[in-house]
């Protein structure tokens, strides 16, 4: 365990101090929020409504769904009647319990897609982000982009954060025509 955190320790030492090269002006490591960079280019928007939408488009289906099952219910029970036998009433509690475990499953289903959506447009944000964080970074010295994330980060000198740098690149390109791509910083 200890030659863990040694090495561990080392690894941090190393990335900090960078190996003797030049260091920039805060160490190497830049913190960018892509939360506030969203937010900048009006993209957290689009992401909140395609999100909606997509659960639009579940909580019709779930409707529909609940719709079908009631009137297949309600067939059942016109077909006995006004005085259901015994037998006919525990098949319509059956039926009714089988429906309600289809309800159930299909709600699990609409919110693992509605899940598995939402980790699709971050990941596509994220990936159109990235080039540009990445040039950011280098302009400045930085080596290494983290997300900024409280979970992670106690405390970061505000130095180390290109948040607006990056948004401001992403502007630039979104100004260029699509044909082109911005590798100048």
């Amino acid at each position: 365990m200890h030659v863990i955190r040694g090495t561990l320790s080392a690894l941090l030492v190393t990335s900090v101090i960078g190996c003797g090269q030049d260091a920039a002006p805060v160490g190497t490591v830049a913190i960018v929020d892509l939360d506030a960079v969203a937010k900048g280019l009006g993209e957290d928007v689009e992401l909140r409504k395609a999100i909606a939408a997509k659960r639009r488009e579940l909580a019709t289906k779930l409707t529909t769904l609940q719709r079908q099952l009631d009137r297949e219910f309600k067939e059942k029970k016109d077909k006995f009647g006004e005085e259901p036998t015994d037998e006919q009433t525990e098949e319509l509690q059956t039926l009714r319990r089988e429906q309600s475990a289809i309800i159930n499953n299909a709600q699990l289903e609409a919110e693992y897609s509605i899940t598995e959506h939402n980790q699709r447009l971050i990941s596509r944000y994220r990936a159109k982000a990235k080039p540009a964080a990445e040039r950011v970074a280098a302009h400045k010295g930085f080596t290494i982009v983290m997300m900024k994330n409280d979970n992670l980060l106690l405390t970061f000198d505000d130095a180390a954060d290109i948040t607006d740098d990056v948004v401001t690149e992403l502007l630039k390109e979104d100004d260029k025509p699509q044909t082109q791509t911005n590798r100048d910083y």
